[in-house]
């Protein structure tokens, strides 16, 4: 065996970043061409179905994103879920940590061996191929990329990417991998409280680290950036000039320090409830913000007594709301306003020194703590920090994400606005972006007297779509719905438990009157009839064929159920590539991929 040399495999990397560039992917790298030939082997893999899959699902979302629509789908708990979705024609599948979580009986805070995902994904494109195999009409249909949750609780993201594309018997049908900005060990589900965010320059890094090893590989996954900063609590840092915009201080001189505050309720044997009574007490009692905010209320109360200050309120707030904190302070100064830490006024209060009515009284370090290793700042999250936070992601991911802590299409709409805006700054093609329609909201619950009315949330995904999302999903939907469908046909008056085999019966009915193939070919949806032909290969016809007159299947046919017939319907949706979404959207599908993106899916 020949080695290639380093030249032969450096344009070999190079090429297939121009082919990415040429179809729309401007991806910002940190490292070098040479720097992945160099860690490629001889023999390199292509991994075409890993391949495929990305481009069959960038084709989809461009498509979206010219028709103002959107890919509407969720995230299937087993199998039989997956293959309803598929064959209803959801293009594409979300698998995620919060389901992996729950299959181990555990919250969703990366509770689980780094593995379980790997295996998950595995396992759910090993199903979908051998699907395809059984019914080869269908196999556009069926084979439906994968938009694929690394899970930043398990500290090594390209790992976890390397033991994902790998694992199992059949290639990974995964299309796009996501990995948010919380911090490891911290890690938590995107909807519950105190969620840790690395900075900004740590979560680029994590970034890039996902696309080496994709390069690496020679992978054109899709590469998603999601960030949590709309509803965190605290950062890891204050070294990145970007975080200190939102990095809270105490502006009350006497509230003393946060963490000596904690420390001390813990020592007493607080109780969790107790602490979470003391956070919210202190935050109060030391008139937490950010210096931007502090600054600006001397401006308003200088101002409100007639002094002149060379500059409005509101152009510092623009100005401070992207400055770092040196140049807040600086510019603060030239204002006539001075900014003082703790330590600076304790000293001068010990001499007597006499404070301007200006004078600022802010410290960043008062409102820290320190948990899981880890010196936490808190930080003032929101739509601001959300925007500015994918702004700077934006050029190493193929598709935005931000996570939110309740539906609002006024908060989507400004967040898709401020990145499309900013790509056109970068001179990129308009960004893809994502949302997590999520099962952890009441979707009817009050925010701020008001709730979705029907035709709100029948118009939701409509309207999202045209603010420019196009990729929605409801993450972990499918456990909920196996859940309850499981709940709703034992319990109750007419339920299994009650009616025992009534209830079976008639929900037979009610499955076949659907066309439900599952039930009325349960065997055949099994793959019997492609199993038994391998087996006879090169023996003929068997005696034992599991499909002869005893069959119980064949009790199926010709009864008063009014079944569809599930070949027809088969037929039918396998028309197109990419078939009409069905009951999950009312909005018709892209026309089919070209072959090159498609392969041969």
């Amino acid at each position: 065996m020949t080695a290639r040399s380093m030249p032969a495999k450096v344009a070999e990397v190079e090429r297939e970043w121009e082919r990415q560039h040429a179809k729309g992917r401007h991806i910002r790298r940190l490292h070098r061409a040479e720097q992945v030939a160099a860690l490629r082997l001889v023999i390199h893999a292509r991994h075409a179905v890993q391949n495929a899959m990305a481009w069959k699902l960038y084709g989809i979302l461009r498509r979206h994103q010219q028709d103002g629509t959107s890919l509407n789908t969720f995230g299937p708990f087993d199998e039989a879920s997956l293959d309803a979705m598929v064959r209803a024609g959801v293009p594409a599948i979300y698998i995620g940590g919060w389901a992996e979580s729950a299959r181990s009986g555990a919250s969703d805070q990366a509770r689980y061996a780094y593995t379980y995902l790997g295996e998950t994904v595995s396992r759910f494109s090993r199903f979908l191929q051998q699907k395809a195999r059984h019914n080869p009409e269908l196999e556009n249909q069926l084979l439906a990329p994968f938009f694929v949750d690394i899970d930043t609780g398990h500290l090594a993201p390209k790992e976890l990417v390397e033991y994902l594309m790998t694992h199992g018997s059949d290639e990974p049908l995964v299309g796009a991998v996501h990995i948010e900005d919380q911090a490891h060990g911290c890690k938590k589900c995107g909807h519950m409280s105190g969620k840790v965010l690395v900075s900004t320059e740590e979560q680029i890094k994590r970034l890039n680290e996902v696309r080496l090893q994709l390069d690496v590989m020679g992978l054109d996954t899709l590469l998603v950036a999601r960030t949590d900063a709309e509803a965190a609590e605290w950062v890891t840092s204050n070294l990145d000039a970007r975080d200190h915009p939102f990095i809270l201080g105490a502006t009350n001189f006497r509230a003393g320090g946060y963490h000596q505050a904690i420390q001390e309720a813990r020592q007493r044997g607080a109780s969790e409830g107790e602490v979470e009574k003391i956070h919210r007490q202190w935050k109060k009692d030391a008139g937490v913000m950010t210096l931007g905010e502090a600054v600006a209320r001397v401006m308003e109360q200088a101002q409100d007594k007639g002094q002149s200050l060379g500059m409005s309120t509101e152009q510092w707030r623009d100005f401070a709301g992207s400055a770092s904190n040196p140049a807040a302070r600086e510019k603060a100064e030239a204002l006539g306003i001075r900014v003082f830490s703790f330590q600076e006024w304790s000293v001068l209060s010990k001499i007597n020194y006499p404070f301007p009515a200006t004078s600022v009284f802010w410290d960043w370090d008062l409102a820290r703590t320190e948990e899981l290793g880890y010196m936490l700042y808190m930080v003032q999250s929101g739509i601001a920090m959300a925007i500015a936070r994918s702004q700077a992601f934006l050029p190493y991911a193929d598709i935005s994400w931000m996570e939110q802590h309740r539906p609002s299409l006024e908060q989507v709409r400004q967040w898709a606005c401020a990145l499309m805006e900013h790509a056109r700054e970068l001179e990129m093609p308009q960004p893809l972006l994502a949302n997590n329609t999520s099962p952890s909201f009441y979707w009817r619950a009050e925010h701020n007297g008001n709730s979705l009315t029907d035709t709100q949330l029948r118009n939701f995904l409509r309207e999202q779509a045209k603010a420019g999302i196009q990729f929605q999903f409801i993450t972990y939907g499918g456990s909920q719905l196996d859940h309850y469908g499981v709940q709703r046909f034992l319990e109750g008056a007419e339920g299994f438990l009650e009616q025992g085999m009534l209830a079976w019966a008639n929900f037979q009915d009610q499955a076949l009157q659907q066309g439900n193939v599952f039930v009325q070919h349960s065997q055949e949806w099994a793959g019997v009839k492609w199993n038994t032909a391998r087996d006879a290969a090169g023996r003929g016809a068997s005696v034992t064929s599991p499909t002869g007159e005893r069959d119980t299947m064949r009790q199926f046919i010709g009864g008063k159920t009014g079944a569809r017939n599930p070949q027809a319907s088969r037929t039918e949706a396998s028309k197109d590539l990419l078939p009409e979404l069905g009951p999950y959207s009312s909005e018709p599908q892209p026309a089919p991929l070209e072959p090159t993106e498609a392969a041969h899916f």
